[in-house]
């Protein structure tokens, strides 16, 4: 794990490498990419309430 510096000083992020850790595929295909694409989204919209919050 590596700190990185973060322009939001409220949160800790790093980068994090993970060598030989064992994986289990859980989704493939179009249905992965579904999934990530509905993630992807709603994280958007959590980040735009957010800022919306920090400039009122």
């Amino acid at each position: 794990m590596t700190k990185l510096v973060s322009f939001d000083l409220t949160r800790r992020v790093a980068d994090v490498v993970l060598t030989d850790a064992p994986a289990v595929l859980v989704a493939s295909g179009l249905d992965a990419a579904s999934v990530l694409e509905e993630a992807l989204l709603f994280r958007a919209g959590v980040l735009a309430s957010e800022q919306t919050g920090i400039a009122e």
